[in-house]
């Protein structure tokens, strides 16, 4: 008699502990886990990490870093939006103007405008050259629309390349 106690003790003591168990380990890993956090891409505060010479979208506010690297370009705004809307014939094509950060390390920052009609095509791609790095421009979207408020959010697709 004794014996059978013991064993419908032992059956609902046994998934009961391991549970405990395995929830105590959950626990430790993660108040033990320093740092990690998975921010959404679509956050502004995000910092994106991209690999040199392939294409990305920041949006206002948003960082990004190269991997293998200690250069980071921040997107800040757009300051300026004169582009001929579309569904308006313009005599010409008017220009856009952003504002840039780039840092290179903790130490070296600089701050910079860059000002142009952003266009798809390759040839009339904008660039500019900081601490080695070459960005070019590939768009600003979204594109203005006449008579149609300008959305949010502002995303410029660029892609950075070290020079040799």
């Amino acid at each position: 008699m004794k014996a059978l106690a013991l064993d419908t003790l032992a059956a609902s003591f046994w998934p009961t502990y391991w549970t405990s168990l395995v929830l105590l380990a959950v626990f430790a890993l993660t108040a033990l886990t320093p740092g990690c956090a998975v921010l959404d891409d679509d956050s502004p505060s995000a910092e994106v990490l991209v690999y040199p010479g392939d294409p990305f979208n920041l949006r206002e506010g948003q960082t990004a870093r190269l991997r293998g690297s200690n250069f980071s370009v921040t997107f800040v705004k757009r300051t300026a939006e004169s582009r001929c809307p579309q569904g308006v014939q313009c005599f010409w094509e008017g220009e856009a103007e952003i504002e840039l950060i780039t840092r290179s390390g903790e130490t070296l920052a600089d701050t910079f405008r860059v000002r142009g009609f952003f266009d798809q095509a390759e040839q009339n791609r904008l660039e500019a050259i900081r601490f080695g790095y070459r960005m070019e421009f590939e768009r600003l979207d979204p594109y203005p629309i006449y008579d149609v408020p300008d959305p949010a959010p502002v995303r410029l697709a660029l892609r950075i390349e070290r020079l040799s």
